[in-house]
């Protein structure tokens, strides 16, 4: 998830928090995205980095009475170095031990979330794709097309309420 998105972050210490059930036997970590607060809005950033990298975000911020959202949308890519040395794998097979823009990496995140009334539905889409110029694991040396990819998708709905001043009741789906 996009940094940007984050409102806070949430850190209840304990084993068993009895705030989040029993399944939180070290604690719990709970990340409160950003909600609209005024106008309808549209960010955009982007930045430059080492390598070619370059890293681009488009976040739109809507809010019509107890209607809001936050629709987020990031790129990102890297051509990585163009040239890496491994002395182990110094010889003729190996391209002497040098791998060449086999280092690359980039990601895609979608992000959005929706409030009306008490209700909040919340959804992230991550792909990520790293080129791993090493040939880990029995894989080819210097073989650009041996790379970790990962893709993840969460939906969360959820529905909370205040009970009396200060006690508020949070129920996921």
């Amino acid at each position: 998830m996009d940094l940007d998105l984050i409102d806070h972050i949430e850190v209840v210490r304990g084993a068993g928090s009895s705030l989040f059930g029993t399944n939180a036997i070290f604690g719990v970590i709970n990340v409160i995205t950003r909600n609209p607060t005024g106008e309808s809005a549209i960010e955009v950033s982007g930045d430059t980095a080492s390598f070619l990298g370059r890293n681009g975000r488009v976040t739109g911020l809507v809010k019509r009475g107890r209607l809001s959202g936050v629709f987020s949308g990031s790129l990102y890519r890297s051509a990585g170095r163009l040239h890496l040395f491994f002395p182990e794998y110094a010889s003729p097979e190996t391209n002497n031990g040098f791998a060449d823009n086999s280092d690359g990496d980039q990601f895609v995140h979608a992000f959005s979330a929706i409030d009306y009334r008490n209700f909040r539905v919340q959804a992230l889409y991550s792909s990520r794709m790293k080129i791993i110029p090493t040939g880990s694991f029995g894989a080819l040396f210097n073989d650009p097309a041996t790379c970790d990819a990962t893709t993840t998708t969460t939906l969360i709905a959820g529905y909370s309420r205040q009970r009396g001043p200060s006690r508020r009741i949070v129920s996921c789906i």
